[in-house]
Order: structure tokens, then sequence, then C-alpha cells
């Protein structure tokens, strides 16, 4: 049992930290200021800012230079844990403001909003915080989807049940299942690519909301930021505040809508009433008073986290819906629903791509559920239309009164007799031998002849899963060259106020 903990003795060993903290919810980590997260980017907004102002000779290039010294300095507290934001003084922006004429002067550090307002300056912020956020989703997603498709892969072979409205099916493999989220989470990639593409624009310079009529280089800053250039419209920059949050919320919530559906799934699959699945210890649970327990913890968790997100998504387009144009107080609480679903998300996306890794699939059960409760049914119907020449509607019907006929002796699958007392029930004729047909009803069988474009045959899953290892890989340099070139630009910016 891990120390401080009220269970753990059944378990091989205790979970990370990581896993326990994602699993405990908010109950005992403190919560930072939210703006804290804003900090190094506010930074670097304010030394892009103010090269600017330098560049331009809007500001003299003396008080500049003392500006990027301060900024330097704050950003060294900032990394030593040592840059406490003052609650007195509302915001970061007014916290960094403050620090800098603490350390220079007012006579230098009064001209560092020249020429923009907190307005421009947090939906910069925002945007720089967003697009990394959007990166480390990605990059999260695209692990979760290797890990699915390594498990498609193992499992290509695996039959199991499919189910519609809880209920069996039609046969398919674990691999096959397995491969759907893989291809979802590729989607969900794609999205976030998009919302990059999309808001990687830089809104600074749009003051209040209507510019300024001092000669600033709006592309200068842009480029110091590492955006594709500046937003077109000042008054647009301002008012879609909420809509950039709420485009990456939306992406994620859908990711997790997708992982909710997952979750369930391998919730229900490890009870002992399936016996199909295994979660990893590291991702589970024990209770405080029963001894048996290992509660699947960290998927119920994400099923919560998936409700977050959604509600997120809409109360940022509520926030963003409900003003006048131009700046209005409600947008800043976008801030904290937005810090609160991503923070949420991406944890949840890293979670589940643990318990992937580590889940343990029961072969042996899943193959079992497949013989039961007439579950090749369909293909059989469909073998009398292939092999037996018989219309669709007509087959279904002599199937549908093979399995009540089959179902009355206690079989679990059509039989030889029943089929043929259907047939001349209703009065049809096959050439196909019906011990044939009856065969096909077998999950090996009936998943053998799926092999169409999609389908779950083994074949048609390593293929499917080799074309989104292709994408994956390919999604992947796309985020990493995305990630780099922000690097870069900061790089850049910190070199180019070096040198001024």
């Amino acid at each position: 049992m891990s120390k401080g903990l009220l269970w753990g003795g059944r378990f091989a060993a205790p979970p990370s930290a990581r896993s326990l903290a994602f699993m405990s919810g908010r109950d005992v980590e403190p919560t930072p200021p939210y703006d804290l997260a804003l900090a190094p980017y506010d930074l670097w907004v304010n030394r892009a800012h103010s090269l600017m102002l330098g560049r331009t000779g809007i500001v003299p290039a003396a008080s500049v230079r003392h500006i990027l010294r301060a900024l330097t300095t704050l950003e060294e507290r900032l990394a030593a844990g040592e840059f406490a934001l003052d609650p007195a003084k509302e915001d970061v922006h007014s916290n960094v403001e403050a620090m800098v004429t603490e350390l220079v002067g007012i006579e230098h550090a009064g001209h560092m909003h020249t020429g923009r307002s907190r307005n421009d300056q947090v939906v910069t912020d925002m945007r720089l915080y967003l697009r990394d956020r959007a990166l480390e989703a990605a990059d999260a997603i695209l692990d979760l989807v290797g890990a699915l498709i390594a498990a498609a892969r193992d499992h290509a072979m695996t039959l199991m049940p499919g189910f519609t409205h809880h209920q069996h099916a039609t046969a398919t493999t674990w691999g096959h299942v397995t491969l759907a989220y893989a291809w979802a989470g590729l989607r969900q990639a794609q999205r976030l690519l998009a919302f990059l593409g999309t808001w990687n624009r830089c809104p600074l310079g749009s003051a209040a909301s209507y510019g300024t009529t001092l000669p600033i280089n709006r592309g200068l800053t842009a480029e110091l930021l590492g955006f594709d250039g500046p937003e077109p419209n000042t008054l647009d920059s301002i008012n879609s505040r909420w809509e950039t949050a709420a485009d990456l919320v939306h992406c994620l919530a859908s990711m997790l809508t997708q992982l909710s559906s997952l979750s369930q799934t391998l919730i229900l699959f490890s009870t002992r009433e399936f016996r199909a699945v295994r979660i990893p210890d590291e991702y589970s649970a024990g209770s405080s008073i029963m001894p048996q327990k290992r509660n699947p913890q960290a998927l119920e968790a994400i099923k919560a986290h998936a409700v977050m997100a959604q509600g997120a998504a809409s109360t940022l387009m509520s926030l963003g819906g409900h003003n006048l144009f131009g700046y209005n107080t409600d947008q800043m609480w976008t801030k904290y629903v937005a810090l609160d679903a991503i923070g949420g998300s991406v944890a949840s996306i890293r979670a589940m791509a643990g318990v992937i890794a580590g889940l343990e699939v029961n072969v042996e059960r899943l193959r079992e559920l497949a013989s039961r409760d007439f579950l090749g049914s369909t293909a059989l119907a469909e073998a009398l239309v292939s092999d037996g020449g018989v219309p669709f509607r007509i087959a279904k019907q002599v199937v549908e009164k093979a399995v009540a006929l089959s179902e009355q002796s206690g079989e679990e699958q059509v039989t030889e007799e029943a089929l043929r007392c259907s047939l001349a029930e209703r009065g049809v004729e096959v050439d196909a031998d019906l011990c044939t047909l009856v065969e096909s009803q077998r999950a090996e069988a009936a998943v053998a002849r799926l092999l169409h474009a999609g389908g779950a045959a083994p074949e048609r899953v390593l293929e499917s899963c080799g074309e989104a290892e292709g994408l994956r890989a390919a999604l992947a340099v796309e985020v990493a060259g995305r990630a780099q070139a922000v690097r870069d630009a900061r790089a850049a910016c910190r070199e180019a106020c070096d040198a001024f």
C-alpha cells in the first residue's frame, strides 16, 4: 500500500504521482492564478512590442534597452519560481509593468504601454498560449493514436462481438474496434492543425478595439511573435477573443467525446460480467472500505472531463454572443473557462494513451462472446444472398424464423435443421449446400468475408493500420515543424532584443 493512501494492497504497484493527481481531480491540488499561465507569453509580447517601439522611433532607444533588460530579469525570476503576481494589480499585464517600473523607473517603463491596450495585449497572450496548447494536444493525440494502432495490429485477428443498442450485432475484431478510435484521433489532430492555420495571426496593435494613431509596425510584432502576419481588422481581433478559445475547446471536446465512448466501452468490458479486458493498475484505484476493488477511476475521470469540455465549448460561445461589438468584461471569463477545459482535456488524452498501452485483452473471452447470441445471423442472411441467390429481404425473413426455431431448441447459432425448416416454410429453394451456409455464420468465417474497404477482415485492418500510421507520421512532421517554428521565433525575438 502506498504511503498515505487508504487502499493499494491488492495492486502490484501504486499509481504514479501524475496518474494519482489525474484521478484525484482538484480535491487537494492547489490552483495557481490563471494569469500565471500567461506570464511567459506576456513577457514575450512585451519584448516584441517594446522592440517595435524602439525600431520605429516611437520610444527612445535608451528607454527600450532599459525595458528589455528588466524583462530579462523577470524571465529569470519566472524560471526560478520567484515570479509572484500581486492581486492588488489586477492582472499579469499590470503586474509586469509595475515590476519593470520598480526595476528601471517610470521614466523608462512608462513607455511600455504606448500604442496598445490591455485588450489587445491579453488577446495576444491568449493567442500564443492557445497555439502552444494546440500543439501540445496534437502531440498527445498522435501519441495516443500510435498506441491505438499498435493495439489494432496486435489484435487484427482477435474475434469479438460488435454491438448496436448495447446488444450483440455482428462479428468484428478488437483490432477493428481499436482502429476506429485511432482514425477518430487522426481526424481531431487534423482539426487542431486547421485551428493553428486559421488563428496564427497577430492581434497586437488593435489597442482597445480600433487601433492607435501612432505609427506602429504590426508586421514586425507579428514576425517577432511567430505569427503569419497581423490580424487584418483590429475590431475583429478583439471581438473574436471568445471564438479562438471556443474553436480550440470544441476540437478538444470532440476528441474527449470519442474518448468518453472508449472509456465506457473499456469500463464495461473490464467488469466481471464481461471479463474481456483488464485496466492497468496505474490507472485504477481502490476503495476505502472494500478490499477487492479495482475501480477504473482514470476512465471515469476522462468521461467527466469530456462533459466539462462540452460545457466549456457552449459557455465560450455564450460569453461571446451577447454584447455590443468591442471589448466587454464578459470576455475575461473566456480565459478561465478555456484554461480549465484545455488542461483537463490534454491530461485525459495522455491518460488514455497510458491505458491503451498497458491494457490486457482477454482474447479467449472475446472469442467466446463472439460465438453466442446468434451473432452470425446477418452473415448467414448475406450468404443466402451471395451463395444462394435469394433476395435480401426474403433471406432476412428466412433467417429470422431460423433464429426463432434455433432459440427454442436452446441454441445460440442457427442450426442446419432450423434453416431447412425456415426455407421450406417460406417456399425458398437454394442451390448452395446448407451445411456450408450454416458455417458462414461462424465469427471466423464472417469476419474473413469483410474484405471491403474499412472492413474488419484481418488483412483490411492491417492495411488500414498502415494507412493510419502513414497519416500519423505526416501529421507528426507538421506538428513538429510548427512547434520548431514557434521556438525559432521566440529565440529570434530574444536575439533581436539583445542586439538592439
